[in-house]
């Protein structure tokens, strides 16, 4: 029964053999892997345990590899010597100066008590402010139904994750500030990634500190919630708490933000096979079930990036010591030894779970947030009348590197 019901809900996409793609000179910042990943993914995977890159880093792809170099304690996420945000530019480059004070560039131990401190405070935010994000999704895609065109991520998924932040972290979201606070957050993660010019490093740096900037007013001219909830915390090393919670504010906007990316991906696919809908309105699984296995099947995160303190061993390969080691999570999610029909979307898949927030002491703070944000639209898209199609045949990427973000989703009625 179940086989058939996953033969129902799946359409495997049309994709090349792994064996027929080329990795000789692979980049993951190549324009061509952006565009359409996952048969360099599974090639990959079935490359070796660890693929080298002409620039002397390193890709992992397969699931356990992954999981094992995500606890790995030589695998760390300090910038390496080289890089621009590294320590001793915190002085001349903005950049530099927020990557060292935010959580996902610090390693264990002066990141344990921060982070213990910032995951407690943000989800008593959560729990405190009961907001109803369903209703919120329903009321905001109701709204858009009506209108027979628009856009699925910039139209609603952008602004429903910019309200949900306002009204976690004290401000009003209209339109013209949404619009800015995505601006900001596309840029911020740009620290995520290789910075590919000057000109973008320049570019980081104002947006930066315009951000700082709308972060300082928050905590200082009104009574800002996370502020609130992080007074007395201990935060180990950072004894003065306002440079460290104002650049993680930067954060968890640019993370909730950034969410409506995987809003889109997952809501282009149940547009694309809409008897997934049809599963969550007959209650065959819980829409946090769908959630989960659409950011599995197309996350917005390709991949994160760590660096090696020591030579570590990944299968039969030894990465010697301040290598760059990128963990290909989206090929991870797809890896057909840990996964059933891993190439296919399958809401009531169990087994392990997914890889799409990391693992570890260093998984996003705030994912549970967006798997509520995701389910919540899922069940607003599930409960609309009137079938939604794609306008356009083919998607559209954004050029980024370690994101699969869409430039945009037009739809109608």
């Amino acid at each position: 029964m179940l086989k058939r019901l996953r033969h129902r809900w799946s359409r495997r996409a049309p994709r090349g053999p792994a064996e027929s793609i080329d990795l000789t000179g692979f980049s993951p910042f190549d324009p061509t892997f952006i565009n359409d990943p996952f048969p360099y993914l599974s090639a990959l995977r079935e490359h070796s345990a660890a693929f080298p890159l002409d620039n002397g880093s390193w890709v992992i792809s397969r699931y356990n590899d992954i999981q094992e170099a995500l606890a790995h304690p030589h695998l760390c996420n300090s910038p390496s010597d080289y890089a621009v945000v590294h320590q001793r530019h915190r002085h001349s480059q903005v950049c530099a100066d927020v990557a060292n004070n935010i959580l996902p560039f610090l390693d264990a131990p002066q990141h344990t008590l921060p982070r213990a401190a910032l995951t407690r405070g943000f989800h008593q935010l959560l729990r405190d402010c009961a907001i109803d994000i369903e209703a919120l999704a329903q009321t905001r895609l109701q709204a858009l139904m009506a209108r027979r065109e628009f856009d699925v991520l910039h139209d609603f998924a952008t602004p429903l994750c910019a309200e949900i932040m306002g009204k976690l972290l004290g401000f009003n979201a209209d339109p013209a500030l949404a619009k800015q606070l995505k601006r900001w957050s596309e840029t911020f993660f740009y620290l995520f990634s290789i910075i590919p010019s000057e000109e973008v490093r320049d570019t980081l740096n104002r947006e930066l500190t315009d951000f700082r900037h709308f972060a300082e007013t928050l905590h200082t001219t009104s009574t800002s919630p996370l502020m609130s909830v992080l007074e007395g915390a201990d935060l180990g090393e950072f004894t003065s708490p306002t440079g460290f919670i104002r650049d993680n504010t930067l954060l968890l906007i640019a993370d909730g933000l950034n969410s409506d990316h995987g809003i889109g991906n997952a809501l282009r696919h149940c547009i694309l096979q809409p008897e997934l809908l049809t599963g969550l309105r007959e209650q065959r699984y819980r829409a946090l079930d769908l959630a989960d296995e659409l950011l599995r099947f197309d996350s917005p995160t390709l991949f994160i990036a760590r660096r090696t303190s020591e030579a570590v061993s990944i299968g039969d390969t030894v990465i010697e010591k301040n290598r760059g080691v990128f963990l290909m999570l989206a090929a991870g999610n797809r890896d057909p030894r840990v996964f059933d029909q891993a190439d296919e979307i399958n809401p009531l898949r169990s087994g392990p779970a997914p890889i799409s927030f990391g693992r570890g002491e260093h998984s996003c703070v705030g994912r549970q947030l967006v798997r509520q944000l995701l389910a919540a639209s899922l069940r607003a898209l599930a409960a609309q009348p009137h079938t939604l199609r794609l306008s356009q045949p083919n998607s559209r990427w954004t050029q980024r590197a370690g994101h699969r973000w869409l430039e945009a989703l037009p739809v109608h009625t």
